[in-house]
């Protein structure tokens, strides 16, 4: 499975945790999508049907050292519910690592170097005491890779009840936009690449236009000079 995220700099200030929010990152290169999620663990079991067993241990908590052999395949089963289209096709997204963190102190979680930051099982110390379910928060990350990764996303979440979502998206290195959104039950979530490629070739065409007329107007002031 490739791991290799768009990174941009940024997101020093750590995200606040709201009991009932879901955090997504949005991702996108010119191969793949990535999609980091942030929640508290117990929404990930009552709302996207995570087994808690796959998190904890005979005594009810989370052994962290095993969290350290791989976690691929908790993040698989957190996206189980979750049903993903790429330009109206069915999307296949894989996951790519799943960490917890104790809940009272969030990661930085805005961009996507954060998304990967918060997803390595190497990167989180492990608290001097094991924690519970509702003590923890979740990162996990998934990966796809389209034919179009520009296209629009349409994903369709575990939503019994009504979602709220912080929504981080990125485009090709484009502008961060940032939006909270209320689903209410059955509604998808709606991705579209802000400053995709189409506004990056705008951008560049009326830099240059911009050159072009400096470079005419100071060739006039020269020749005005000259003359005179």
């Amino acid at each position: 499975m490739a791991r290799t995220a768009l990174v941009v700099a940024g997101g020093l200030t750590c995200s606040p945790v709201l009991a009932d929010r879901v955090e997504l990152i949005v991702a996108r290169d010119d191969r793949s999508v990535e999609i980091f999620m942030g929640m508290p663990v117990l929404t990930a079991v009552d709302t996207f049907g995570l087994d808690a067993g796959m998190l904890i241990g005979s005594d009810g908590r989370v052994p962290f050292e095993s969290l350290q052999e791989g976690t691929w395949q908790i993040a698989d089963a957190l996206w189980e519910r979750v049903e993903a289209r790429i330009a109206g096709q069915t999307a296949t997204f894989e996951g790519m690592s799943l960490m917890v963190h104790p809940l009272n102190q969030p990661l930085p979680f805005v961009t996507p170097l954060d998304g990967l930051t918060a997803i390595s099982v190497c990167g989180v110390p492990a608290p001097e005491a094991p924690r519970g379910l509702r003590d923890l928060y979740l990162y996990a990350g998934f990966v796809a890779y389209p034919d179009d990764p520009g296209a629009p996303i349409t994903l369709r979440l575990p939503n019994p009840e009504g979602l709220d979502l912080l929504v981080q998206d990125h485009g090709f290195g484009g502008p961060l936009r940032d939006r909270h959104v209320h689903l209410p039950p059955g509604k998808p979530l709606e991705l579209a690449v802000p400053g995709g490629p189409l506004a990056v070739v705008v951008v560049v065409m009326v830099a240059v236009s911009g050159l072009f007329l400096a470079f005419a107007a100071g060739r006039s002031r020269w020749s005005v000079r000259a003359s005179a």
